[in-house]
């Protein structure tokens, strides 16, 4: 994947839901078209979107949050702008499977 030919901007995305589906599709989209990854994930068992981001030499990065825990969702925005350092855009693709 070569990155995009577009104007170069500092843009870091944080996507929740991307291990797969439409969620990795929006990730390496964004990753192909110069912005950094945050990938939001419940845990690091599924690392194929940042290893397929990097290895088209895009930037991500995971941060674990389960985001049906309020303390980790109240955790995240500061984790990501204060530890990490990070400004960002954010993109939530959240799906649930029926109880």
């Amino acid at each position: 994947m070569s990155r995009s030919p577009l104007p170069s901007i500092e843009l870091i995305n944080r996507i929740t839901g991307a291990t797969r589906g439409i969620g990795s599709r929006m990730a390496l989209a964004l990753s192909k078209a110069g912005a950094d990854i945050i990938l939001v994930q419940r845990n690091t068992t599924n690392t194929t979107t940042k290893e397929t981001i990097e290895q088209a030499g895009g930037k991500a990065d995971i941060v674990v949050c389960d985001l049906a825990s309020k303390e980790d969702v109240a955790k995240l925005i500061p984790h990501v702008t204060g530890e990490l350092k990070r400004t960002l855009d954010i993109v939530v693709n959240c799906g649930m499977s029926p109880s």
